[in-house]
């Protein structure tokens, strides 16, 4: 709803940006418990092996 709002007033500044600097003040104030990917699941630090699929030709 805020992104709606927000360009009637400040044209000059995106609503979008707007939106995440008061969401994140929100969120520093309020000190409430975020979920991050990395609470999700373990995230592996390599890059994946490379491998040339075995495609038919016929």
């Amino acid at each position: 709803m805020h992104v709606y709002i927000i360009p009637r007033f400040f044209k000059a500044i995106p609503a979008p940006l707007i939106a995440i600097i008061v969401l994140t003040a929100l969120y520093m104030y309020t000190g409430s418990d975020v979920r991050t990917v990395g609470d999700l699941g373990n995230i592996k630090q390599a890059l994946p092996h490379f491998l040339i699929p075995k495609v038919p030709l016929i």
